[in-house]
């Protein structure tokens, strides 16, 4: 992450200085940028001063952050997170927003720890998952690339799965700076979050005051309804069920995968069934999904003939069954980060409303995996 000392902390370097705490925090921060696991600026006068306070390799990487201090605003506008170094004791982490930014106001006894330098962790809800996060990355980077010179993107991912994944995510967050990306599993816009994205929000808001860590919620039912229709096309073999490539070309492909967002929060694994078209008992549930079985699939409704209807048990549109987030992860892992850009990031302004989706999460990836590009040895 980009990790701020202001101007501010001047006066309380000396005396943060006489402690074994501030030492090894100013030691660690000059190895993490040197690393390039995360990126330090600030003002040139509170970094020149802690430069001369201290020996060895870090005193000559503070004076050289120091050089570019005028950089700041640029970094700062790179990012929708970063940390602002302070000398306080009392509590570890603080959040405020500040123009549209979450700050996280950190003392400096939370980098005393080695562990807290090391890369920013992403926890996502399974390896494929966290494959196309970290691929998305790399296309945001190339893409951004005139803007985001000098900084790469170091960030340690995790796949998790089911109850274990909030537990991933605290064990991590106790370690060092770690972000969730995870699945709304949201039935309809405006409905609730499913069990592990509360948790972990519930597990994010327990640890604010002591760890530096967040939660972000896609916005759509799972990261099935977010892969771009062209990824899908690709992922199709010649061995696949024809009915299967019509439901993901001719349905799902072209419509639920486009960006519109009247699919975003259907089930595009399962599909759309008798049982949810005429039996889903919640009102708002019932109208997204007929709204949407009328659009997909209205031969197949109007070719059923179940009596009574509330218990009819056809299969209106088949689903993608689990396949199509790993088939997306293993084609993006061929694929250049230019490529990459292409498909999430299009240069199209029509296209859909999935790349100003996808550039909003991939700018905040970027960020809490915001680093040096590491120095020679």
């Amino acid at each position: 992450m980009l990790i701020i000392i202001p101007s501010d902390l001047k006066p309380e370097v000396p005396q943060i200085l006489r402690t074994p705490e501030g030492v090894a925090c100013f030691d660690n921060l000059a190895i993490a940028h040197r690393k390039g696991t995360h990126m330090i600026s600030g003002a040139s006068g509170v970094l020149r001063q802690i430069g001369s306070s201290l020996q060895g390799d870090a005193s000559g990487i503070y004076r050289m952050i120091a050089q570019r201090h005028h950089e700041q605003s640029a970094l700062i506008a790179s990012t929708t997170d970063y940390i602002v170094l302070r000398g306080e004791t009392d509590q570890m982490v603080s959040r405020s927003d500040i123009a549209g930014r979450h700050v996280y106001n950190v003392s400096f006894r939370y980098f005393a720890s080695f562990d807290s330098v090391g890369a920013s962790r992403l926890i996502a809800e399974d390896s494929s998952d966290k494959e196309i996060y970290m691929h998305v990355t790399h296309g945001y980077t190339y893409q951004h690339r005139e803007n985001l010179r000098g900084v790469r993107c170091n960030l340690q991912a995790f796949g998790g799965g089911g109850s274990s994944t909030v537990d991933q995510f605290e064990d991590h967050a106790r370690l060092g700076p770690t972000i969730a990306l995870l699945d709304s599993d949201m039935r309809i816009p405006s409905g609730e979050l499913g069990n592990t994205a509360r948790a972990a929000r519930s597990k994010a808001r327990l640890l604010s005051h002591d760890a530096i860590c967040d939660v972000e919620i896609l916005p759509a039912h799972e990261l099935e309804n977010m892969i771009p229709a062209r990824i899908l096309e690709e992922c199709l073999t010649p061995h696949d069920d024809v009915q299967f490539r019509k439901r993901w070309l001719g349905v799902i492909g072209s419509a639920a995968s486009n960006g519109s967002i009247d699919f975003r929060y259907l089930d595009l694994k399962v599909g759309i069934s008798g049982v949810q078209y005429h039996n889903t008992r919640q009102r708002d549930e019932s109208e997204y999904v007929r709204a949407a079985a009328m659009q997909l699939c209205p031969q197949a409704i109007e070719a059923c003939t179940c009596h009574p209807r509330d218990t009819c048990s056809c299969v209106y549109l088949g689903g993608l069954g689990g396949v199509a987030v790993a088939r997306a992860a293993t084609k993006l892992a061929t694929q250049t980060p230019q490529k990459i850009a292409e498909c999430f990031f299009p240069a199209s302004t029509s296209t859909s409303d999935l790349k100003a989706l996808w550039s909003s999460l991939a700018k905040r990836l970027v960020s809490w995996g915001f680093a040096a590009i590491p120095a020679r040895t």
